[in-house]
């Protein structure tokens, strides 16, 4: 199983971003990730053997989201553009500390079970685009708000033209 955590996001949170993009950016319909698969990834993990699925749930519950989840506020208000991954996407330019020690700590859950840690800098985003030949102009900046409460363990589902995310498991921030 191919599986990442994220912060998911509401249906009027998509609503907003999807709004946001289609305000900006009409041109690259072809290859705009769908508004229900948009999320904050906070760590991916290679293959996940079946059998391993609920000591792995249970790892993540015990080591990390017990000492960690609480809700996050973040302020959307910059876009960007991987070139080696065609990823046009929105985030913030400033994240709380708790965030990125989250996302770490869930990475690091998965070394456990396999998974290899990332290199790269931890930037909470959310993808726009997919596999583009380079970023699209966008009017404005985006400006928009999200208060985040959930965590959750998808499963990445290939399908035969995109890819489909299955939740597998969410959890409720606690309110300390």
């Amino acid at each position: 199983m191919r599986l990442f955590t994220a912060i998911s996001l509401n249906a009027a949170q998509k609503i907003q971003i999807e709004a946001w993009r289609n305000r900006q950016i009409s041109d690259l319909e072809l290859n705009a990730i769908p508004m229900d698969n948009f999320h904050i990834t906070l760590a991916f993990y290679s293959h996940i053997h079946v059998s391993l699925l609920e000591r792995f749930i249970q790892n993540i519950e015990t080591k990390v989201l017990a000492q960690f989840i609480t809700p996050i506020e973040l302020h959307i208000n910059q876009a960007g553009y991987w070139p080696k991954t065609g990823i046009y996407w929105l985030g913030p330019t400033e994240w709380p500390k708790s965030l990125q020690k989250l996302a770490q700590s869930l990475i690091t859950a998965g070394t456990g079970f396999g998974c290899k840690k990332n290199k790269q800098t931890y930037q909470p985003h959310i993808s726009l685009y997919r596999s583009i030949e380079q970023a699209p102009y966008a009017i404005e900046k985006p400006d928009i708000r999200l208060h985040l409460d959930h965590v959750t363990l998808f499963e990445s589902e290939p399908t035969h033209r995109r890819v489909r995310y299955k939740e597998i498991v969410s959890w409720s921030c606690n309110k300390r």
